[in-house]
């Protein structure tokens, strides 16, 4: 039937793009599309030939096209090992999961995948060469997977190790700084206390100061108005015309004693 026909020539077309877009090495991509292209030629001549008559699994043409296809087979059975990509995805999605979660059943796992892996491309029709270095290529991936959780393990024992160091040390820590504190506020006391102290002896040194500004001024004052008072009582004297009276200056030679001199000889020349 025709739709048979369009799926194959679908198929061929999906066929050829995969090849295309894969990472496939040049020659091998060459001898899968040239034997592709072979195939289909064939199916083409069987399909034309069927049209013109009946044929059967003993014509030339039929056994050219199982010849092809059997072709296309066995260069893919010589490089394909099944399901060998979904076994890597898993492979590196149990990496990713230890990298994130550190447990330990990730790595019983890839320890469990590769060897199966291994198996598996051991029961592929692969040559011999070829699953020589698959299976060295995995074992450098296992030994490379198992030396990063084996730095894992020792981060993981380096930091419980600096976790316990830390809860040891907490404990002088806070000794420390409950000491470090008592000395501050003791400190800070007796500044308070030093202060006060000044405070009162500032204090105490201005009242005696002051008190001696103040019998400084008296005395001053005394000294001032004791004469004024002399020279007020002798001036009130001679107004009611005593002359007989005297002021009595001692040896003050300022301008109060001067004064005194003066109205004493006032005095006299008032008596002559």
């Amino acid at each position: 039937k025709q739709k048979y026909i369009d799926r194959l020539s679908q198929r061929h077309k999906s066929f050829l793009g995969y090849l295309a877009s894969s990472r496939l090495g040049g020659p091998l991509r060459a001898q899968l599309q040239e034997a592709a292209q072979s195939y289909k030629k064939a199916v083409d001549d069987y399909v034309n030939a069927r049209a013109n008559g009946e044929l059967d699994s003993s014509d030339p043409i039929y056994k050219a096209m199982s010849k092809t296809a059997h072709a296309v087979e066995d260069l893919l059975e010589a490089r394909y090992v099944p399901n060998i990509w979904r076994d890597l995805l898993m492979a590196r999605r149990h990496e990713k999961d230890f990298i994130m979660r550190g447990k330990e059943k990730y790595v019983k796992r890839m320890n469990a995948l590769i060897p199966a892996i291994k198996a598996n491309v051991d029961g592929s029709k692969v040559k011999q060469d070829v699953k020589a270095i698959i299976h060295g290529k995995l074992d450098l991936y296992l030994k490379s997977f198992l030396e990063l959780v084996a730095q894992t393990r020792k981060i993981e024992q380096l930091t419980a190790d600096m976790r316990s160091a830390v809860h040891q040390i907490e404990p002088l820590i806070k000794q420390n700084v409950e000491e470090a504190k008592k000395q501050m506020a003791m400190s800070a006391k007796e500044s308070r206390e030093a202060a006060q102290r000044s405070s009162l002896m500032g204090l105490f040194l201005a009242l005696i100061a002051f008190g001696l500004a103040v019998v400084s001024a008296i005395v001053i004052t005394k000294r001032i108005t004791s004469p004024l008072k002399s020279l007020t009582l002798f001036a009130e004297k001679v107004a009611e015309g005593d002359l007989r009276v005297a002021v009595d200056f001692g040896a003050t030679q300022d301008e109060v004693g001067r004064l005194a001199s003066a109205m004493n000889r006032m005095a006299t020349g008032l008596r002559e």
